[in-house]
């Protein structure tokens, strides 16, 4: 493992450094420790921020009350790929109901789990496809309510839809199981949500099956990463995709925002690291990067690899 240091002034031109801790090399094992910046200063050796790592798989549990399907693990804080400017796709999953899941309460019937973590306010379309079954989609909130459930979207559209608004921050659970229980077979579902935007937005997007991690430091040094979000001065992380190498999509994107009037004033800092090549390709990964900061957006554009895995940009709020 590499530890690469780069340094940048800040206005009061005081001297900081930030590192970036985090294996880069081949494909990326289920289980890692993984830490995304961490940052020293005011003086060269005087931890501001620093981020905790992780330590296991970001899988989101699933509760008790849901173990009795199967239990398909995907990373949250709501993740997967982009698919506009204001939107990313967080979950496009194949997956099949058979016998070899585990039967629902409903005698004769079985489904599959999936699980996101989702923030009051956020706006999330889930859409479930089949051609083997007439497909049923449920949509349960952290407290374990039912938030929503759908069986056709119209009387000659036998797939499931849910468009809706989350009503608090926590974990969620879909669940995917049939109209008629006995039935079986394949289905995609694909869950969509509207990014957050504000006074400050980063977008990160590129179109590799590699993780990339986006970061982003507020002026009173704390950092918006995958594993702290949100922080105290409003800042957050909503997607966040390919991280583990896992659920690899063709065009991922991750979003951090501070919401309108919550971005503190004085300079930013945004991190775009390689955490881990997710196949055995070689050579730069480029990717580009939306910023906007006060209604006024600008394109930035840059490459990682193993030998610069690690690139910043400043910004302000006034």
């Amino acid at each position: 493992m590499r530890i690469p240091f780069f340094t940048f002034m800040t206005p009061l031109s005081v001297l900081a450094t930030l590192a970036l801790v985090a294996p880069v090399q081949g494909t990326a094992p289920a289980k890692l420790e993984r830490s995304p910046l961490a940052f020293d200063g005011p003086t060269v050796g005087q931890v501001v921020a620093a981020s905790q790592g992780r330590l296991s798989s970001l899988s989101i549990p699933i509760p008790h009350r849901a173990t009795s399907g199967r239990a398909i693990a995907l990373e949250a804080d709501l993740r997967k790929q982009g698919d506009s400017g204001t939107t990313a796709v967080f979950i496009d999953q194949q997956g099949s109901l058979d016998d070899d899941d585990e039967p629902s309460p409903v005698e004769g019937g079985v489904y599959d789990v999936y699980s996101f973590v989702g923030r009051a306010g956020q706006s999330v379309s889930l859409n479930l496809n089949s051609n083997d079954f007439d497909p049923y989609l449920i949509l349960i909130g952290p407290d374990g309510t039912l938030v929503d459930e759908n069986d056709d979207i119209s009387p000659t559209n036998l797939n499931s839809a849910i468009n809706t608004t989350l009503p608090s921050n926590g974990n969620y659970l879909i669940v995917v199981t049939s109209y008629a229980p006995q039935e079986r077979g394949t289905y995609q579902l694909r869950a969509t949500t509207t990014l957050g935007t504000g006074d400050l937005q980063a977008t990160l997007r590129w179109d590799s099956p590699h993780d990339l991690d986006l970061a982003v430091m507020d002026p009173t040094g704390e950092v918006v990463a995958f594993n702290n979000t949100p922080v105290a001065s409003g800042g957050q992380l909503d997607v966040d995709a390919h991280a583990l190498c896992e659920r690899i999509t063709s065009a991922p994107v991750e979003n951090i925002f501070w919401p309108a009037g919550q971005a503190p004033a004085g300079e930013y800092v945004i991190a775009v690291s390689l955490y881990a090549r997710c196949d055995e390709s070689v050579g730069p990964i480029p990717f580009t990067l939306n910023l906007t900061v006060q209604g006024s957006t600008e394109t930035l554009t840059g490459v990682v690899d193993e030998t610069n895995d690690l690139v910043t940009f400043t910004t302000a709020v006034y």
